[in-house]
């Protein structure tokens, strides 16, 4: 009888940044990555309006990295101009 062994491999994405805004993250301590699955949701501060998704996920990389991608580009904070 033979053995199977698992190789697991943790994804995680870089963790996100916005200017003159918060991030929220689901279920998660925010340390420097993001595992796989959790999604951010940014939001801007008083004074500034966000342009972009206000949420995203961290999914799979490439095959041979355990560096995750975001589900879209960061959002930005732009100022208002009211």
């Amino acid at each position: 009888m033979g053995f199977i062994y698992f190789h697991i491999i943790a994804i995680e994405c870089q963790k996100p940044e916005i200017a003159n805004g918060t991030i929220t993250v689901e279920n998660c301590l925010l340390q420097n990555r993001v595992p796989f699955g959790v999604l951010v949701t940014f939001n801007c501060t008083d004074g500034y309006s966000l342009t972009g998704t206000s949420t995203l996920t961290c999914g799979h990389g490439d095959n041979s990295s355990t560096i995750g991608n975001w589900s879209g580009d960061f959002p930005t904070c732009g100022k208002n101009t009211m």
